[in-house]
């Protein structure tokens, strides 16, 4: 309930809309009319599926994949997530995560592809320093 995050208000922006908060990395400013304080995590997990893995076709892709596009759609949406992959990918970029895209993933080297798809979220934390606060971070084997 961090009043000075954007994240928590329901406007995306500090003093616009409502301060609700984030839960379960679901933000306000990207789900302006979930009811955050009674957010269960069953609730959270379900939003997870529908808004952000199925939309990135996590079930079709190499795990590792799948894990850091996950990763990126939930904390800046599924469009940017796709960009970046396409990026990565070197494959027509429009955000749209289509069946180009996926042959394209499937094809390619998975160890390559998380290191260059990485090193493309890295550019664009650097195009945007706003978003350095939401990064998270760990390790995947590949």
């Amino acid at each position: 309930m961090d009043p000075r995050d954007k994240g928590n208000w329901t406007g995306g922006r500090v003093g616009v809309g409502e301060l609700r908060g984030s839960k379960y990395g679901i933000s306000a400013a990207a789900h302006p009319a979930i009811d955050i304080a009674n957010l269960s995590l069953e609730g959270a997990k379900a939003l997870f599926e529908s808004e952000y893995w199925r939309t990135i076709r996590g079930d079709e892709l190499p795990y590792p994949i799948a894990l850091c596009l996950a990763d990126d759609a939930y904390n800046h949406g599924s469009p940017m997530a796709t960009r970046n992959l396409q990026q990565a990918l070197r494959v027509t970029v429009d955000g749209h995560f289509g069946s180009g895209t996926l042959a394209a993933a499937l094809r390619a080297n998975v160890r390559e592809l998380v290191k260059e798809f990485q090193a493309q979220r890295a550019l664009d934390y650097a195009r945007d320093p706003t978003k350095r606060s939401t990064v998270t971070t760990g390790s995947v084997s590949v």
